[in-house]
């Protein structure tokens, strides 16, 4: 079954709902300046941790760069709890980090 979009061209959208949901990518995809100058540009107050983000964005570079046992223990560093909680991510990072082990034949 297909959706035929035609049907939500009469469907209003409140400019709050518009401004969360892009504050709320913005966040999760860790780009503070972008989320900073969105925030100053629609007077939307900001509810995301900055601080955090930077924590999330140095983990998430790490990871993407290969150095996955940097990302690892930085995040034990700032969330002690999180991969033990979650072992699905904990397991995401191990294998990403044998990939990269297998690829660069170590």
């Amino acid at each position: 079954m297909d959706i035929d979009p035609r049907q939500y061209e009469d469907i209003a959208v409140n400019d709050n709902d518009v401004h969360s949901i892009v504050m709320s990518y913005l966040a999760h995809s860790c780009f503070t300046d972008t989320l900073e100058s969105f925030t100053t540009s629609t007077g939307v107050k900001q509810t995301a941790n900055l601080e955090d983000m930077e924590k999330r964005k140095k983990i998430y570079h790490l990871a993407l760069e290969g150095s996955v046992l940097k990302a690892i223990e930085l995040t034990e560093q700032f969330a002690p709890d999180l991969l033990e909680k979650n072992k699905d991510l904990h397991f995401d990072l191990l294998s990403l980090h044998f990939v990269g082990l297998v690829c660069t034949r170590k």
